[in-house]
């Protein structure tokens, strides 16, 4: 798990996996103090951050399969404290926070070498069904009618790689692409 600062515990049997052919995804469930909850949250997720000098953290990783990051927390209060009222509504504060962490295959991944360079994958499938327009049978010099058209799918792959806060291009990187 990522660095975390504050103290949690999880309950036995609050941690699962699944693995189908829409791809593999995980949950953990994890308690806390509510006033810790926010940060616990953060910390989970990872992302940018706004301390100078550490720009990017890396989300929590789920155990045993290091390919599923924390994509979402959500947190639920328990243990009523306080409750306040006041014009901007009623406010109420727990003792303690149940937090629901999700984990998913990560598409953005990080240099460690340059943290603040984040990169995100994107894979693009797709297919067209190509006909032949105005193809005319050579036996009699005939259009042929448009559902009686020569056609094929044609289908493509694209795979596109984003680098995004980076500071300086390489040569190399410039080169490849200038014709």
């Amino acid at each position: 798990m990522a660095d975390i600062s504050v103290s949690y515990t999880e309950p036995n049997g609050s941690c699962s996996y699944s693995s189908t052919a829409g791809g593999r995804t995980g949950t953990r469930i994890f308690n806390c103090a509510w006033s810790d909850a926010f940060q616990f949250a953060k910390e989970l997720r990872g992302g940018y951050q706004s301390t100078p000098g550490n720009p990017y953290e890396v989300a929590a990783v789920f155990p045993y399969v290091p390919s599923l990051f924390c994509s979402e927390v959500s947190i639920e209060g328990f243990g009523v404290s306080s409750q306040s009222n006041n014009p901007e509504g009623t406010f109420i504060t727990y003792d303690k926070a149940k937090l629901t962490a999700k984990y998913q295959m990560n598409v953005v991944n990080f240099d460690p070498e340059n943290p603040s360079a984040v990169e995100q994958e994107n894979i693009t499938i797709s297919a067209e069904m190509l006909t032949l327009a105005n193809y005319e049978w050579t036996g009699d010099g005939v259009a042929l009618e448009d559902k009686l058209l020569p056609s094929r799918v044609e289908s493509t792959t694209g795979f596109s790689v984003t680098k995004f806060h980076v500071s300086s291009l390489p040569d190399v990187a410039v080169s490849a692409v200038v014709g």
